[in-house]
């Protein structure tokens, strides 16, 4: 195949060498390249889209790559791959992600299977508990990031350290959000034989987290076995297999296999979401269990299922709390917007205290009243690529024209011809893909004497542009997710666009951002932008919960009301101060460290107040180190602050001594 790249070829004034092209699919090809870092060569590796892609759909090209980096790069964890750099405004867009030396799993199936004989384990009980221990904790840290993978698989988990079988998630061009959340365009459908019955199209289910935790079910039993469980079979077989028959239980097919690990295994692969565990959190604890006896080679003795798999995770199929004035406030102003005016609102808190939950309310109303719902979300990897993600929202856009008829695309394209006239020409020469819904207009020159620079025409003009997306008459939502993050030209052409709001000249749209409060300073271009002019918009900055609320988000995520339950409640509150995620990783350590557990013999759930002290610091991380920061003085809040920007790990002996 001709590749995209040769090597030695060099990108990004040479800050980017190819070596070697590690491989292709049907849409991506991927390179081995040496990036400069640092001062620094690194090997990493470069994903990009082949010319296959980029002549079918320039467009759809960028949307595929922006959809991975998108859900990866705002997660840092071990599990899960780690982008180094995007770029989008490249003639052939790509990201630079960590280079993973170890090959993927399916290689080392492969591999191992050729080594042995027939009806032999491939990989040792063991090796499978440690496995699925990792893939769970990290689709942990992914679904409270509120996105599945969609597309779990062997080829899809990769080696940091082969030897120690380190795996690493990678390939995120199949990811989704759950419910509620990101409008998901992704219609390709995934590896049929790793595909949960919920996500065949087949059944009347919704693609969720479970979903995730079925396909690892299929790969941990494709790792004891070698093949998945209908390995051989297409079609409607495959199809009828996948809906209707259970693979045999591994205990069954190997009589030596442990019984806890075979059931953890086919509890994953139950037909039904229902009779799966409820969350990853649940199933890597059961995971722990059988590695520390697998690993110490005790005998792994039977044990109930699930007794940590108490807590839901929190995203946004947990019923908003606290907020109903907000709510009731972003009701009006898209109320307002669809009766022919227009509103523009800022919603600022602190990380953790969901604004992007709030927000997702007033899109879901107007998904429910057939408004034109147009969504971005900046990136802290992306903040110094000029319009980035607006590119991405106007792609989205493009999908959108698609369904009309010609009568409302000409209709449409009047409508932008009378408002913008000949600067049309700057909106195709930047944007391309939409020559297809309008001809290329023909450059024409500024006006002379003109005191107004290129780019600020061009600013001017997008800014106007994004005002006239809807079509068909219908009210126009436009979501600006982590406006923190935004580069100074799309603020600027944003600044824009709500300037026509203040002054009417944008009817029936809805403008609406959010931005993390903890992390706009003086400077920012946010302030200049929108929040000096905060009179003349609506701004909702978000508190902690009450405690009343606070409580039943507690009932919410552990889906119980009890005397056990409010005597956690009052404990909880304390650690999390009504912050939304700090009341989930209290939650969540209080079933690791057993101050709420089950009791295997009643099946009944209890708080242990005891085991507050045994667990120490462990009980609730987030609530103490945050009460604990509180009482610095600034100085001392600054360096953490800045640490944490960082992104760097400190040890609560370093908090002792800050507080000393």
């Amino acid at each position: 195949m001709s590749g995209l790249f040769k090597p030695g070829q060099k990108l990004r004034n040479g800050e980017i060498e190819i070596i070697d092209q590690l491989g292709y699919g049907s849409t991506s090809e991927v390179y081995r390249v040496s990036m400069l870092m640092n001062a620094q060569s690194q090997i990493m590796v470069l994903k990009c889209f082949n010319s296959r892609s980029l002549e079918r759909s320039g467009f759809e090209a960028i949307e595929m790559v922006h959809r991975e980096s998108a859900v990866v790069s705002k997660i840092q964890h071990s599990g899960i791959v780690h982008i180094h750099l995007i770029d989008l405004e490249s003639s052939t867009p790509f990201i630079i992600e960590e280079y993973l030396p170890g090959g993927d799993l399916k290689d080392m199936i492969s591999e191992r299977k050729r080594s042995l004989a027939q009806q032999k384990m491939v990989f040792t009980p063991a090796e499978i508990a440690h496995i699925g221990m990792q893939i769970s904790t990290a689709l942990m840290i992914l679904h409270q990031n509120n996105v599945y993978h969609g597309d779990l698989k062997p080829h899809n988990l990769c080696f940091r350290q082969k030897d120690a079988l380190e795996v690493v998630i990678v390939d995120f061009g199949h990811a989704g959000f759950l419910e509620g959340n990101l409008l998901d365009r992704n219609e390709n459908l995934a590896t049929l034989a790793y595909l949960p019955p919920e996500r065949t199209g087949f059944v009347n289910l919704a693609g969720n987290a479970s979903s995730d935790l079925y396909s690892l079910g299929i790969t941990l039993y494709e790792c004891a076995i070698g093949v998945t469980p209908f390995s051989g079979l297409h079609g409607t077989d495959l199809i009828n297999r996948l809906l209707y028959e259970v693979p045999k239980p591994l205990h069954e097919v190997f009589p030596d296999f442990p019984l806890p690990l075979s059931d953890i295994i086919s509890k994953l692969l139950r037909k039904d979401p229902r009779d799966r565990y409820h969350s990853a959190f649940g199933l890597a604890a059961d995971l722990e269990r059988c590695c520390g006896a697998l690993k110490a080679d005790r005998e792994l003795v039977p044990f109930a299922l699930g007794t940590k798999d108490k807590l839901r995770e929190l995203n946004y199929r947990i019923p908003m709390v606290g907020r109903q004035k907000e709510v009731d406030e972003l009701y009006r102003l898209f109320e307002q917007a669809q009766a022919g005016g227009s509103s523009l609102v800022l919603i600022g808190a602190p990380s953790g205290f969901g604004k992007s939950r709030l927000a997702f309310e007033a899109l879901n109303k107007a998904q429910q009243h057939k408004a034109l719902v147009s969504y971005v979300k900046f990136s802290e990897y992306e903040r110094n690529l000029p319009l980035g993600a607006v590119s991405i929202l106007l792609t989205e856009h493009c999908h959108y024209l698609k369904t009309l008829s010609s009568d409302e695309l000409a209709a449409w394209g009047h409508k932008i011809s009378d408002r913008i006239g000949d600067r049309l020409h700057l909106i195709v020469e930047r944007y391309p893909f939409y020559a297809a819904f309008f001809p290329r207009p023909r450059p024409r020159p500024l006006a002379i004497g003109t005191s107004q620079p290129g780019f600020q025409v061009f600013n001017e003009t997008l800014g106007e542009f994004l005002g006239l997306l809807s079509a068909k008459g219908e009210c126009q939502f436009l979501f600006i997710d982590d406006l923190q993050w935004a580069d100074w030209q799309s603020l600027q052409v944003l600044g824009i666009l709500g300037e026509m709001i203040f002054s009417d000249r944008a009817p029936g749209i809805m403008l609406m951002g959010t931005f993390r409060s903890n992390e706009i300073d003086a400077d920012h271009p946010l302030i200049s932008t929108f929040l000096d002019h905060a009179q003349q918009f609506t701004l909702l900055e978000l508190g902690p919960l009450e405690q009343p609320d606070s409580n039943l988000l507690v009932e919410m995520l552990l889906d119980e009301k009890s005397d056990e339950v409010s005597h956690l409640q009052d404990t909880c509150y304390r650690f999390s101060l009504g912050n939304p995620f700090y009341v989930y990783e209290y939650l969540k350590s209080a079933i690791h460290t057993g101050i709420f557990a089950l009791n295997e013999q009643t099946q009944t759930w209890h708080f242990n107040p005891e085991r507050i002290h045994i667990a120490d610091l462990s009980s609730g991380v987030a609530g103490l180190v945050v009460e604990r920061i509180r009482t610095l003085n600034e100085i001392q809040q600054a360096l953490i602050s800045i640490t944490s920007l960082a992104g760097q790990a400190m040890k609560r002996t370093a908090l002792q001594q800050l507080g000393t």
